[in-house]
């Protein structure tokens, strides 16, 4: 399946694995700001509730190496106010 980066809106992202790496790709700033922070919550199990309440869940034994990913997210635009 080809991936063609104009896909995306601005929010937008996607995470693969190939090997031992991980790739974010997104069109902007935002998006891949959303593909870390996805990454973090539902790969990694980390959770963000307010700066003192931080959850951030002990290493996963065999790290990324054991993981096969690939997610493409289209989120609802940002609204600016």
């Amino acid at each position: 399946a080809s991936f063609n980066l104009n896909q995306l809106n601005n929010d937008g992202f996607r995470i693969k694995s190939a090997g031992n790496n991980l790739y974010f790709t997104a069109r902007t700033g935002q998006g891949l700001k959303n593909a870390v922070y996805s990454f973090l919550d539902d790969y990694l199990g980390c959770r963000y509730y307010s700066t003192n309440a931080i959850f951030i869940p002990a290493p996963p034994v065999c790290g990324a190496s054991c993981v096969s990913l690939s997610s493409r997210r289209f989120p609802a635009p940002s609204i600016s106010t």
